[in-house]
């Protein structure tokens, strides 16, 4: 037996201006990337050093400045930016490591970084690549597509595999525009409410073990009336951190309001069910 399953979000407003959104949880470092701001031992630690060779990546916008401990900017790193750090080397009070960023040798503060495998390609991630590293600490591994064409909605292709077992395959479409196709930052508020509000729709599934039916009738429950599969996925989109409003300020001096999800607000009781439904049980 086979079935598929698809929910969409809402219609958008007119698209946000694009900049970065300080959303995103930060991901857990590689096994063993802890830093601990521990001085090097060797004050002249060679720029490269095999075997100290690390890999940063951007959790936000960040400067790189020309030295360790001064204020004199080099250039300006964009969020989710891999940088290469070929000695590894730590500023005297381990706030700031020493990375190339393009042509460019200089120190991004630790805290606007996390360490990543050796293996990650330097430079920036991709839309898609982006929007599945903000939804990565509850939906790691779903499949992101993305689309210029507008358009967001959770996907899974279930199977039954033996008796009460099932195998699901699950994938979240993602517009890279939004209102009249203006380009849409994967790090802008509005994205990443959308992309909480679609992996909690995968959540809700899970939750349910892939029961269509049953999940409508319990969220419908829990909204106290229809449409409560929607009306959750934003109460759980908000639990993860997600921000439904906001004005973008132009750089004329105009102003843009956007809105994301379905609207209305949740109650406790509805904040409390979204919690269990990202823990995986059912309220």
């Amino acid at each position: 037996m086979a079935a598929a399953l698809a929910l969409s979000a809402g219609p958008l407003l007119p698209a946000p201006a694009v900049h970065k959104a300080p959303l995103r949880p930060p991901l857990p470092a590689a096994a063993g990337a802890g830093e601990t701001g521990a001085v090097d031992p060797a004050p002249a630690l060679p720029w490269k050093d095999p075997v100290r060779a690390r890999k940063y990546q951007t959790t936000e916008a960040a400067t790189l400045y020309s030295s360790a401990t001064g204020q004199r900017k080099r250039a300006s790193i964009p969020a989710d930016y891999t940088l290469a750090s070929p000695g590894g080397k730590l500023s005297s009070d381990g706030t700031r490591v020493q990375v190339r960023y393009r042509s460019e040798t200089g120190w991004v503060p630790l805290s606007k970084t996390i360490r990543v495998a050796l293996s990650t390609p330097a430079g920036k991630l991709s839309w898609k690549d982006s929007a599945a590293r903000n939804v990565a600490p509850w939906c790691a591994g779903v499949s992101i597509r993305t689309s210029s064409a507008g358009g967001n909605s959770a996907h899974v292709d279930w199977a039954r595999n033996g008796p009460g077992r099932k195998e699901a395959r699950e994938w979240i479409s993602l517009a890279t525009v939004a209102g009249r196709n203006r380009p849409l930052d994967p790090n802008h508020p509005l994205a990443v409410a959308i992309q909480y509000h679609e992996c909690a729709h995968i959540l809700q599934y899970r939750a349910y073990g892939y029961d269509g039916a049953a999940l409508k009738a319990a969220m419908n429950r829990a909204y106290g009336r229809d449409n409560g599969i929607e009306h959750m996925a934003d109460c759980m989109a908000d639990v993860l951190g997600a921000r439904r409003t906001g004005t973008d300020y132009l750089p004329d001096g105009s102003t843009r309001m956007w809105v994301a999800g379905y609207g209305g607000s949740c109650t406790g009781g509805q904040l409390g069910a979204a919690r269990k439904l990202i823990a995986g049980e059912r309220p």
